[in-house]
């Protein structure tokens, strides 16, 4: 077989891999509440992140699972910036007629800020805006030709709001979009072949849908005189995952 039929016939499919893995906005720190006057500390799950892709006349479905530790620092009231530090400790992605891809490893980072815009009654709404920056996320592939492997990084900027409804003072339900206007990764493929020769290709790639809905809810509770929250998240659209996130007040 050539090596440029080697390169396409593996190429596509790690190109769906990438296109695939980043419909995900990167859910899981809690955006729904401000921290007021106390530095925050958060740890947050996405425990089943996945999506259906069409590309080239191939179905793709996509899994994928990441922890998370975020830190929040009051400006005002009102305003708080934030920054989280993720790994993706596991990834799965199907598609038609090939092996499985095997996903090594992942970090990312979110660095962002958020505001309660309206406040009144029972029901408040908060907007937020926040960089996503991916440092790696890699993935390899084997036969008996060659190793593969595809290597990406990049920077996307997301923007979002959420509206929410407390019940009573300990229980609150929220909706919400989020939308993703810029999404700029960088990917790698690398080919190793057994005879000891080493290919590589790049290119650039964006997001081909950029809206997401969620819903939640959050449970708020004193003790030691300090607030806790614990807070679930279901996203739709762009995104389909469930998470979890608690705050710990520093």
């Amino acid at each position: 077989m050539k090596k440029q039929n080697i390169i396409i016939i593996v190429f596509i499919p790690f190109l769906i891999a990438m296109l695939t893995n980043y419909c995900f906005a990167f859910n899981g720190y809690n955006k729904t509440r401000v921290s007021e006057k106390e530095i925050e500390m958060s740890l947050f799950t996405n425990l089943n992140s996945k999506i259906d892709w069409e590309i080239q006349n191939t179905d793709v479905e996509i899994e994928r699972k990441f922890i998370g530790f975020g830190v929040t620092n009051p400006l005002s009231k009102t305003i708080d910036v934030y920054c989280t530090l993720n790994y993706i400790y596991e990834g799965e992605i199907k598609y038609e007629d090939f092996n499985k891809l095997n996903y090594d490893t992942g970090f990312f980072t979110n660095i962002g800020i958020k505001m309660n815009s309206y406040n009144e009654d029972k029901v408040s709404v908060f907007v937020y805006g926040q960089f996503n920056f991916i440092f790696s996320d890699d993935w390899s592939y084997s036969n008996e030709i060659a190793d593969y492997t595809f290597e990406n990084s990049g920077i996307e900027l997301s923007f979002g709001a959420n509206a929410k409804y407390s019940i009573n003072d300990s229980f609150s339900i929220y909706g919400g979009i989020e939308l993703v206007p810029f999404s700029d990764i960088e990917g790698e493929l690398i080919e190793k072949v057994k005879n000891g020769a080493s290919f590589s290709d790049s290119d650039d790639y964006e997001r081909e849908s950029f809206f997401s809905l969620k819903i939640g809810a959050e449970y708020s509770f004193k003790k030691f005189e300090k607030e806790y929250n614990v807070a679930s998240e279901i996203t739709f659209g762009n995104e389909q995952s469930f998470a979890l996130c608690v705050s710990i007040p520093m």
